[in-house]
């Protein structure tokens, strides 16, 4: 006997699909990959999928997708006939394989491209570029072709150096953050390599060249291997400190405290101008306030540390018995090498005579043999030398071949690169879907990252679209405390969104659909987001 009632929960997954149908990813995907038309969904519905239960923050993994789409309105999201179990997890890794066999980072650019356009992300904005490691438990990774990538050890940016890994290169528009490419490389390659084959890429751009597009990075890509690739875009980077000449400009800079420029309330810096790699450069010295406080908070720490490990070896060395002056000398010396925030004061090696027989020795006996002793004192490092310390320490060096840009533009340009950490942030979420892979294919992890960073696009696209449209009407929406606000994260409004429901009366024959627990906030939010999504969470008031 069927239901006379069933309800659904829509929640937020009319958003995600939504805005999934408002930027064509459906369509552009079957365009793509191919499409059959003989199979219940194409593979863009397949991915569409993905991407709304990777959204939904349920920590399900793919192989239950089915069950997660068994409680939501598939036909409201989709289209009529879609059925919770077409998804089931060997259309889902069909979609995985074939997304591989196009290519992850060509699909992702076709994808990003079109939605970039759609949306009037400025061409002329600056990018960030950066790299994590996704790690992989639970399967034996055989080997590849050479030009496949390999899940393999390397450096872990988890902290898991035990697991295998696979590398993701991501690029984001400093504008909302919106990713606009990625890549997958192998668990072992390097930070050094994988800018030096992007910017290989990006320096036949004409985009690139002469300030029109800033290429924002951290230090490793800045290299001399990478040089002759600078030299042909426009970049804004973090100079490495172990550069000698990046050595000597912050020592300079520390040394003349009255030639600091203040920027902002925060920021002190000094700008210099310099030939390096052969590239005409302006590299800013800079240090913040909160800079400064973590600087002096680790010096305290390692100061504290060193003190305790002198205490403790010098109590060793001075119980400790040597033949000669030289060998007491030379151990000292060897403590000496590791001391950073403390210096030796004083330091004396007695001679002493040692005698075998028990008692106080005759007048005039000769010892049985002579010891040394070494007795030593330290002082601490004076305080104006500590503040010094201290502030080398909170200083950094930032680079660029713009030198048209101001010390401030630059600052402000590099802080930017935050959206692209911000982003391997929301995809290594413990909510999110793919927190641990339990793919066992290369291939497949692979095209599951792809569908993580379409997750990610479509999360940042949405977020976008409200912020902007919360500034321009001069509106806000309540924030968790119900202070209202006009830069909301997209996870709160999802969650805001928890508890809508379509429920399906059976009347005469006749179905008829009511949505349940949507008030105006919940509208306003629809209204500024996506049309394609107002209409999903208005039009179910209906009897077909």
């Amino acid at each position: 006997m069927e239901d006379l009632a069933v309800s659904k929960r829509l929640d937020h997954h009319g958003i995600v699909a939504g805005v999934i149908k408002d930027l064509g990813l459906i369509p552009l995907i079957d365009e793509a990959l191919g499409s059959s038309g003989c199979e219940e969904i194409s593979e863009g519905e397949a991915v569409a999928a993905m991407i709304i239960n990777g959204l939904g923050f349920t920590d399900r993994p793919l192989s239950l997708t089915p069950q997660f789409f068994n409680q939501v309105p598939v036909e409201e999201l989709f289209r009529e006939g879609v059925d919770s179990n077409h998804f089931n997890r060997h259309k889902l890794s069909r979609a995985l394989d074939k997304i591989h066999r196009y290519g992850s980072s060509r699909l992702f650019l076709l994808l990003a491209n079109s939605a970039a356009q759609q949306e009037g992300i400025a061409k002329n904005e600056p990018v960030s570029l950066d790299t994590s490691s996704f790690s992989v438990t639970g399967a034996k990774y055989e080997d590849t072709d050479e030009n496949e990538v390999k899940i393999s050890h390397g450096f872990s940016k988890d902290h898991r150096p035990d697991l295998p890994q696979i590398i993701q290169e991501l690029i984001v528009s400093h504008d909302a953050s919106v990713p606009l490419a990625m890549c997958c490389h192998s668990g072992n390659a390097s930070d050094n390599t994988v800018f030096t084959e992007r910017c290989e890429e990006l320096k036949s751009k004409l985009e690139f060249k002469d300030g029109n597009k800033i290429l924002v990075a951290d230090s490793k890509l800045y290299c001399e291997k990478n040089s002759a690739n600078l030299r042909d875009i426009s970049f804004v980077t973090r100079i490495p400190e172990t550069i000698t000449v990046a050595k000597d400009l912050i020592q300079k800079s520390c040394s003349e405290p009255d030639k600091w420029e203040p920027f902002g309330e925060e920021h002190q810096c000094k700008r210099y101008s310099l030939e390096h790699y052969g590239i005409d450069q302006r590299w800013i010295v800079s240090y913040s306030q909160q800079g400064l406080l973590r600087a002096s908070k680790r010096v305290e720490k390692n100061f504290a540390k060193e003190k305790a490990k002198i205490d403790s070896d010098l109590l060793h060395l001075q119980s400790t018995d040597f033949f000669c002056a030289s060998d007491a000398q030379k151990a000292l010396n060897l403590i000496l090498k590791k001391w950073k925030y403390h210096s030796c004061s004083t330091s004396d090696i007695q001679e002493l005579a040692r005698y075998t027989r028990r008692g106080r020795p005759k007048s005039g006996s000769n010892p049985d043999s002579l010891v040394y002793k070494i007795r030593v004192t330290y002082s601490e490092m004076l305080p104006a030398e500590k503040d010094l310390m201290i502030l080398r320490k909170a200083c950094f060096i930032l680079g660029t071949n713009c030198l048209d840009l101001t010390s401030s533009e630059v600052i402000k340009t590099y802080k930017s690169q935050g959206g692209v950490e911000r982003g391997f942030r929301f995809l290594k979420d413990p909510l999110f879907f793919t927190s641990s892979f339990f793919l066992k294919k290369p291939e497949r992890i692979e095209g599951l990252i792809t569908v993580m960073t379409l997750a990610l696009l479509v999360y940042s696209i949405a977020q976008r679209r409200l912020r902007k449209a919360l500034r321009k009407e001069d509106q806000t929406i309540p924030n968790q405390i119900g202070k209202p606000i006009r830069n909301p994260t997209m996870k709160w409004v999802f969650q805001i969104f928890f508890g809508i429901n379509i429920i399906s009366l059976r009347v005469d024959e006749k179905i008829k659909k009511i949505i349940q627990g949507i008030d105006y906030i919940h509208l306003r939010v629809l209204k500024y987001t996506s049309q394609q999504a107002f209409k999903i969470y208005t039009a179910c008031n209906a009897t077909t």
